[in-house]
């Protein structure tokens, strides 16, 4: 998946887990934000992603690790949210919810990887890659069927949030 495409649907799981805690709409930016940077988060394996960009030396990730190898896991994924619930929520005083919205981004990330044919390895260290087999990256099917989705439930949880 592209990243815009990982970055809606990190930022939509951040916008239910805010409408499921409900959080007021000023502390729910914070967990929108949280899950839309988990929704990246997983791509710092790829010197060329939107993530290793945005931070100082990402790119060295990339040339260190496998795309799509040990951070598209669950192993990693609970690393992450470890990361937010034990270090980040109360080191800076966040909201616990927000360590919610940063697991669920990331595993956003998973599934729509896994739901191309590359597939991911969940279960790393062991080789076996998960593939629902339905996208390719980039395709008519992501770019006119999966983007337009994930954009208007993020309007309609917007909405939701919004509203009360």
């Amino acid at each position: 998946m592209l990243g815009r495409t990982h970055a809606l649907a990190g930022a939509l799981c951040g916008e239910v887990i805010a409408v499921l805690s409900h959080a007021p709409p000023a502390i729910a930016v914070g967990g929108v934000v949280a899950g839309l940077i988990a929704g990246l988060a997983p791509d710092i394996d790829h010197s060329g992603s939107t993530i290793s960009h945005r931070i100082p030396l990402g790119w060295v990730v990339g040339t260190v690790l496998k795309h799509r190898g040990v951070t598209h896991s669950l192993f990693a994924a609970l690393l992450w949210w470890a990361l937010w619930a034990r270090w980040l929520v109360p080191h800076v005083h966040l909201p616990e919810w927000w360590a919610v919205a940063a697991l669920a981004g990331y595993l956003s990330h998973l599934l729509l990887d896994g739901a191309t044919k590359e597939g991911v390895p969940l279960l790393w260290p062991w080789p076996r890659r998960y593939s629902l087999h339905l996208l390719k990256t980039g395709a008519a099917a992501e770019l006119f069927a999966v983007m337009p989705l994930l954009g208007l439930l993020a309007v309609w949880m917007g909405w939701t949030l919004v509203r009360g």
